[in-house]
C-alpha cells in the first residue's frame, strides 16, 4: 500500500476527492465539473428551542437503550418521530425533510388541527414557518393526495416552564405508548460523507498528508480523513490529560478483592452493554473504572485533579456505593461482593 509522502497535489492527481480535506473543499456540480474552494469554519450556533429537542430525546433514550442494544435503530426513529416539538408561543421555522418528512419535491397539502387543507408546492429543503400564540397541543397533518403522508404534534408551554423538563414529564407519561406504535416508514435522508477514491493504478493511499491523516476503510472501496487534532485551547481537554493519569493510579492501587469482583461485574456488563464480537476493541475493564470515576465525580461536584487514595471519592467505600452513585445497574452480583472494599 503507497505512502502518500506528505503531497496533496498527488491525491489530487490520483483521487476523486469529496468533502473538507484539510483546509480545502472539494465539490462537484451536476455536470461533472469539479470546483474546490478554501474551508471556512462556521462556529455551532447556541442551542435553540428546537435543537434542545434532540438534546432532551438522546437523554432519555441513553437512559434504557444504546446504538449496542438490538433494536436501538427502532426505538430512535420512534422518539423522533412521535415526540411532540415542545416551544414557547413564538413563529418558528421548520423544515420538511425533518419535519414533515418530506422526500420528494410535489405538491403536498398542510393543516392545523384538521382545519382547512392548504395545498402547497414544498421540497424537501423547504422551510415553513407557523406563529403559535395559544398553549395547548397542536397536530400539524400533511397530505399527499387525499392520504395521510404525516403528522407531527406541537406543544406550545408557558415561558416560566423549563423546557429540558417538559420533555422529562411528557416522557414520563407517554414513553410506553410511543415505543408501542409502530415504525415510521419513512426513508432515511441521505448523508453526504467526505471521501477519497482512488483513480489510478494503486487501490489506496494511507500516511499524513498536512495536518490531516489518510486511512483506507475495509469494507468499502472508499478512503477517509480525519485533522490531527489540535487541542491546546480545549479546557475539557486539559483537565482530562490533567486527572486522567490519577485515575489510572487509582485503578493500579485497588485491592486484589476488588479486582477481582470488578472483573466478574465486567463480564456481565460488556455483552448487556455492546455487541458480541466488539470485546477488545470497544471498551476494556479499566476504560469501564475511568467511566465510573468520572460520572461518580460528576455527580458529586469532586474535583478529579485531587484524587488519590487518600483524597477518595467521599462516600464512597465499596463496590454498591459507586454503583449507586453512578446508576449502573448491578447485574446479579451478590450483597457480599457489593460490599467489598476498593481499597
Amino acid at each position: 500500500m503507497p505512502r502518500t509522502g506528505g503531497s496533496r497535489k498527488f491525491l489530487e492527481n490520483n483521487c476523486d476527492i469529496h468533502g473538507r480535506l484539510g483546509d480545502i473543499v472539494y465539490r462537484r456540480k451536476r455536470n461533472g465539473e469539479k470546483y474546490s474552494y478554501p474551508y471556512s469554519f462556521q462556529a455551532k450556533y447556541e442551542p435553540t428551542t428546537l435543537s434542545r429537542r434532540v438534546s432532551a430525546i438522546i437523554r432519555k433514550a441513553a437512559e434504557f437503550t444504546n446504538p449496542q442494544y438490538k433494536g436501538f435503530k427502532s426505538i430512535i426513529k420512534k422518539m423522533y418521530y412521535y415526540t411532540p416539538f415542545i416551544v414557547y408561543t413564538g413563529e418558528y421555522e421548520l423544515r420538511c425533510n425533518t419535519f414533515y418528512k418530506i422526500r420528494k419535491k410535489g405538491h403536498y397539502g398542510t393543516s392545523i388541527d384538521g382545519g382547512v387543507v392548504q395545498l402547497q408546492k414544498l421540497a424537501p429543503r423547504t422551510k415553513v414557518a407557523y406563529r403559535f400564540v395559544e398553549e395547548g397541543v397542536h397536530w400539524l397533518r400533511c397530505y399527499n393526495g387525499t392520504a395521510l403522508y404525516s403528522e407531527r404534534q406541537v406543544l406550545v408551554i408557558s415561558d416560566s416552564v423549563s423546557l429540558e423538563e417538559a420533555y422529562d414529564n411528557w416522557f414520563d407519561l407517554h414513553l410506553a405508548e410511543l415505543l408501542s406504535q409502530p415504525d415510521p416508514a419513512f426513508a432515511s435522508l441521505p448523508i453526504y460523507r467526505r471521501y477519497l477514491k482512488s483513480e489510478s493504478i494503486y487501490l489506496d493511499f494511507s500516511g499524513k498528508v498536512e495536518d490531516f491523516v489518510i486511512y483506507p476503510s475495509s469494507k468499502t472501496k472508499y478512503m477517509y480523513s480525519h485533522k490531527i487534532g489540535s487541542y491546546e485551547n480545549n479546557s475539557q481537554t486539559q483537565y482530562f490529560c490533567a486527572v486522567m493519569p490519577k485515575v489510572l493510579t487509582c485503578w493500579q492501587e485497588v485491592s486484589p478483592q476488588f479486582s477481582e469482583v470488578w472483573q466478574k461485574y465486567y463480564n456481565r456488563w460488556f455483552p448487556q452493554n455492546y455487541r458480541k464480537g466488539k470485546r477488545g476493541k470497544a471498551i476494556g475493564r479499566h476504560h469501564l473504572w475511568s467511566k465510573a470515576v468520572f460520572k461518580a465525580a460528576q455527580v458529586m461536584g469532586f474535583d478529579l485533579k485531587t484524587l488519590s487514595q487518600d483524597n477518595w471519592l467521599p462516600g464512597i467505600e465499596n463496590l454498591g456505593d459507586l454503583l449507586d452513585t453512578v446508576g449502573f445497574g448491578r447485574y446479579g452480583l451478590t450483597q457480599a461482593e457489593l460490599n467489598v472494599k476498593i481499597f
